[in-house]
């Protein structure tokens, strides 16, 4: 059994050229837990939190959220299913919409990643159903998704989990 602790945390200042609204400092940080149980199954678990401090504060969002990752190896390709959480709020209201942003976001996804490489890509399928509930109506709906795709073959210690939180590319 292996078990690994990451820490990321970065500070992004955004220039919009264009836009001097849209500029703006990105702040994140993110806690990511894998844990490998055996050659063949691994799980990942992760907290993340984001800011994004905008001039124009309709556009600044505070945003938390929270992930697990299961992964099986197979014969054939690594399997994984995934469960996540993502709180958003706004911090001034909308113009357009006259409220200030107020989301909850369901991701519930599962998806297999091919054994086999060609030039070190492997071939992907992964479906993802997504529900946001929102006070905002651009941001209340309902998503399927079939992604179908190439992926880089990463081999990190947790297996299966690495490469198919990887394959996920989720990110807050």
């Amino acid at each position: 059994s292996k078990t690994q602790l990451e820490l990321d945390a970065s500070i992004v200042r955004q220039d919009i050229a264009t836009i001097d609204g849209l500029d703006a400092t990105r702040y994140h940080a993110a806690a990511t837990w894998d844990q490998q149980w055996d050659a063949d199954t691994s799980a990942r678990f992760n907290l993340r939190g984001a800011i994004l401090d905008a001039r124009l504060k309709p556009e600044s969002l505070r945003q938390g959220g929270v992930e697990a990752v299961l992964a099986q190896t197979l014969g054939f390709a690594h399997s994984f299913g995934s469960l996540a959480y993502t709180r958003t709020h706004g911090a001034a209201p909308i113009g357009l919409f006259g409220k200030t942003r107020d989301d909850n976001r369901i991701d519930l996804g599962a998806g297999l990643v091919s054994r086999r490489t060609w030039s070190g890509f492997a071939p992907l399928a992964r479906l993802t159903l997504t529900r946001s509930w929102s006070n905002i109506v651009l941001y209340d709906f309902k998503r399927v998704r079939l992604d179908i795709g190439v992926t880089r073959g990463f081999f990190g210690f947790a297996g299966a989990s690495s490469r198919a939180a990887r394959a996920r590319n989720t990110s807050c």
